[in-house]
C-alpha cells in the first residue's frame, strides 16, 4: 500500500505516513471499540475513557502542534524540552519519536530509535534511525557525548570531592565521632549514601 501525504494547517509541515500502518492502526481502534460494547450496541461502561481520536486528526494535530528550529521538529507548547516526549497514543503511553517513526517507515525493526541531530525532543522522520543498542551507544561515543560529568561536576552531587575524600579518611567503624550515623549528619546524608562511599561503591572515580 502507497504512502499517504498529510499537511500541517499552520505550517506547511509534511508528513508521508506509511498506508499499510494507518490501516493497521484503524483496525486496532475498531477492536477497541468494539470491546467497549455491548452486542446490542449499548455501551458497557457509561465511565469508559473516551475512545482515540482518528489517527488522520492525530496526525494532522501533531504537525500542527510543532514548529521548526534548525530542521528539527519540536513542539510549539514546550520548544525548550531537552527529552523524548511522550504522548497517550490508542490508549498507550508511547515515545512520540518512536511513533512518528514507525508510522513513516513501516516498522521498527531493531530496538532502538536514534536521532541523527543528537536532540531527543525532535520528531523530524528524517533525523531518526532505527539501529540496535550498540549503534546507539557507538553514535553517543563517536558524537562525544559518552563523557558524562562526574563526581562534583555531576547536577545531582550533593558533596565536593573533598568532602568524600574526607569521608573515606576519617571514617571509623563503631566511632561515635566518625561512625556511619555521626558523618551522615555531618553532611546531611542518609546512613546508607555514606557506607556507598566508604565501600568505593559510589563516588568511585573520586581517589
Amino acid at each position: 500500500m502507497s504512502k499517504k501525504l498529510f499537511t500541517g494547517t499552520t505550517n506547511g509541515l509534511e508528513l508521508w505516513v506509511d498506508g499499510q500502518v494507518l490501516e493497521k492502526l484503524r483496525q486496532e481502534r475498531e477492536i477497541r471499540l468494539a470491546a467497549r460494547l455491548n452486542p446490542d450496541g449499548t455501551k458497557i461502561n457509561k465511565k469508559v475513557t473516551k475512545p482515540p481520536k482518528l489517527i488522520d486528526t492525530f496526525i494532522r494535530q501533531f504537525l500542527d502542534d510543532v514548529s521548526q528550529h534548525n530542521g528539527c521538529w519540536i513542539s510549539k507548547e514546550n520548544p525548550t524540552m531537552t527529552h523524548y516526549r511522550r504522548i497517550l497514543f490508542c490508549g498507550r503511553l508511547v515515545l512520540l519519536h518512536r511513533l512518528i517513526y514507525l508510522l513513516t517507515r513501516g516498522e521498527i525493526n531493531d530496538p532502538s530509535v536514534c536521532h541523527h541531530c543528537d536532540n531527543p525532543p525532535c520528531c523530524n522522520p528524517n533525523h531518526l534511525f532505527n539501529g540496535t543498542q550498540k549503534i546507539n551507544v557507538l553514535d553517543c561515543i563517536q558524537k562525544d557525548r559518552g563523557n558524562r560529568p562526574y563526581g562534583e561536576l555531576a547536577s545531582a552531587a550533593k558533596l565536593t570531592n573533598d568532602e568524600v575524600l574526607e569521608i573515606r579518611k576519617t571514617y571509623k567503624r563503631y566511632s561515635k565521632t566518625f561512625g556511619t550515623p555521626a558523618l551522615a549528619q555531618k553532611y546531611g546524608l542518609g546512613q546508607a549514601s555514606v557506607s556507598k562511599i566508604v565501600l568505593g561503591k559510589t563516588w568511585r572515580k573520586v581517589v
